[in-house]
């Protein structure tokens, strides 16, 4: 960033001291000795958030008497009181339609004014910079030097933190994304327009169980996911973290595992996709299989949609005929037998399908013996007069369990 590109706006502020401040900012680390030096040119405490509402670095030199904002900074994001007053702020919703650089924002109960700068790159929202007018009242200086400052701070926290945070450096691809998603198929195209995206893809579906729709923690496992897949995208769908990657090898599933039990996550998979325009359906995949695997109360954290496709399949079936006409009568009959007579060859028969017809790991999931499994499947096999050595049989048979488990 060019400092007469800066300077030559900014008649109102000391340019000697401006030209210092780029300097400082264009070679410091120290962020908060950045923001201090920033607080003290201007007169006022300064704090930089991103558009999630975290609390991304702030000064330390003015003290913050607003207790909105001093919880917000002890909390290191926006609490929920907060945010709820912030949805409700007339001004806000007026700042986010007309896209002015800066606005001054007065929330209810607010003890001080605010004045906000919006920092922007190709046209996307990345982050905020908010003065706290308690020290200085806010005047003309301020409204135009600012926007200035907030450049200058923000250049500095991206070069500081080259991997975070993710909601600042994937915001052009995320805000595509979300397009994509929200079915805005009219701004989609030029919202993608300079992009680049792999030739092939996935989707990488995250769901917390608990504390969904917590900001922070959303924010902090956005982190992790991030951290599993640094080539990836990341968008968030109402209580959904996807991250579109170009694949997903052994370790990262197990990072994701990890992840997942750690955070208390559901996390699905969808099939390999080669166009951008069809993300929204093979997110939606994603989404399915974490609906369909709770359902089932699957104990896997991490699923592929190839588990579920044909859950999914069942889920969405419209058919002029019930789903009962396609099962095998022979799960019927084994059912009513075991009722009558106390036996278990329906789960026997499901689970000698579901293993392959193999009989050790059936043997083994049962808890009998192999003479014992072969004993069951001799008389199974007698009742309903199945053979089970037919393959078309094993896959209409094990089609027919998935519709009654699709049923319960």
């Amino acid at each position: 960033m060019l400092a007469n590109e800066l300077c030559a706006p900014a008649a109102p502020f000391i340019q000697e001291d401006l030209l210092k401040l780029i300097d400082l900012s264009s070679n410091a680390s120290d962020m908060e000795r950045i923001l201090n030096t920033a607080a003290r040119y201007i007169g006022n405490a300064l704090i930089l958030i991103d558009i999630f509402g975290a609390v991304l670095c702030h000064s330390s030199n003015f003290e913050i008497m607003d207790p909105l904002w001093s919880e917000n900074i002890r909390q290191g994001s926006y609490t929920g009181d907060f945010s709820r007053k912030v949805c409700a702020n007339d001004a806000m919703q007026d700042w986010s339609r007309a896209g002015l650089p800066v606005q001054e924002i007065t929330l209810e109960g607010d003890i001080q004014p605010k004045l906000v700068a919006r920092i922007e790159e190709d046209r996307h929202v990345m982050a905020a910079l908010v003065m706290v007018a308690h020290h200085t009242p806010i005047c003309a200086m301020h409204q135009q030097t600012l926007p200035i400052l907030a450049k200058l701070i923000y250049t500095a926290y991206i070069r500081n933190h080259p991997q975070a945070p993710v909601s600042l450096q994937d915001m052009p691809y995320a805000t595509a994304l979300f397009s994509l998603l929200d079915g805005d198929a009219d701004n989609s195209p030029a919202s993608l327009k300079g992009l680049v995206f792999p030739s092939e893809m996935q989707a990488v579906t995250a769901r917390l169980v608990d504390r969904y729709d917590n900001r922070y923690i959303k924010r902090a496992f956005s982190q992790e996911m991030h951290s599993i897949f640094p080539e990836g995208h990341l968008v968030q769908k109402k209580g959904y973290i996807c991250t579109l990657t170009s694949g997903v090898d052994s370790l990262q599933r197990e990072a994701l595992e990890r992840l997942a039990l750690q955070d208390n996550a559901r996390v699905g998979i969808s099939w390999r996709f080669s166009d951008i325009m069809d993300f929204h359906h093979y997110f939606n995949q994603s989404v399915s299989v974490i609906k369909l695997a709770e359902k089932h109360k699957d104990k896997n954290r991490v699923v592929n949609f190839t588990s579920y496709a044909f859950y999914a399949l069942l889920e969405n079936y419209t058919g002029k005929y019930p789903l009962d006409w396609y099962c095998h009568p022979a799960l019927k009959q084994l059912k009513l037998h075991d009722q009558n007579h106390h036996t278990e060859y329906y789960e026997t028969l499901r689970t000698f399908i579901v293993t392959r017809c193999n009989q050790k790991q059936s043997a083994e999931q049962l808890f009998i013996h192999r003479n014992t499994l072969q004993y069951r499947l001799t008389r199974i096999t007698a009742l309903t007069g199945l053979d089970l050595s037919e393959s078309m049989t094993n896959w209409v048979l094990l089609m027919s369990f998935a519709i009654e488990k699709c049923k319960d």
